[in-house]
């Protein structure tokens, strides 16, 4: 019996069978679907708005919505000077007011990606504004506040869950040295998707595991051929 051989296969057959168990697993993963139709009947879905400071739409509790905006074209060429070149970004802050009155201000940054005036902005971060003496503004009318940064078919936009149903307001109510109204601003309303995700790749690496670890097993229990060693005959 060879003995490492043997502990060997052994332990790859145990690792291959919790490799197909964790195969057929899996998790169940949630996520906002952005890619719904403009409504459901007479409920509106998403909203838009050109050359405005502000955008409205009636929203359910519990409901997450995402805020899009995109810059005017002369944004670029309305920024704070340093030296001979212009600063990366121009801020702004927008109030996101819910039905009753409540407001949440956030600082919306602008990013200039290109030294070409007639490329613009890209919206790609967000903050919450400085209250006295350095705190944080807790936000009041709206919760779970993230920025969705551009990924496959996303496009960048604060992300947040109305606390509340009616109607909530979007308003830009300062831009850093001043410019034209959005380009457009979209208000759109997210569908929570449940699916599971599984790991059916790993099922070959678990066959495959297996049978390396029977043959090392039968290998280790097999025990080495005797060699029969020859007799000599005795000399007279």
């Amino acid at each position: 019996m060879r003995t490492g051989w043997a502990a060997l296969g052994i332990i790859l057959l145990m690792s291959s069978i919790l490799i197909v168990v964790l195969a057929s697993l899996g998790y169940q993963k949630t996520e906002v679907n952005w890619d719904v139709p403009a409504s459901t009947g007479s409920i509106p879905n998403k909203w838009s708005v050109s050359d405005s400071w502000n955008i409205s739409g009636t929203l359910n509790k519990d409901d997450f919505f995402k805020v899009e905006i995109y810059a005017a074209q002369d944004w670029s060429n309305l920024m704070e000077p340093i030296g001979t070149y212009d600063a990366p970004f121009k801020a702004s802050f927008v109030n996101i007011t819910d039905p009753f009155g409540a407001e949440t201000e956030l600082e919306c940054d602008f990013l200039k990606l290109s030294t070409s005036s007639t490329n613009p902005l890209v919206f790609y971060n967000i903050s919450g504004t400085g209250g006295p003496n350095g705190t944080k503004v807790e936000p009041h009318g709206i919760g779970t506040i993230r920025f969705e940064i551009p990924y496959g078919n996303n496009r960048p936009g604060i992300v947040a869950q109305a606390l509340s149903s009616g109607t909530y307001w979007v308003n830009m109510t300062w831009l850093e040295f001043g410019g034209s109204p959005p380009f457009t601003m979209t208000l759109s309303r997210g569908v929570i998707v449940t699916t599971k995700v599984d790991y059916i790749s790993l099922y070959p690496v678990g066959l495959g595991v297996f049978a390396v670890g029977g043959v090392s097993l039968v290998y280790g229990f097999k025990g080495p051929k005797k060699t029969v060693q020859k007799r000599r005959a005795k000399r007279r």
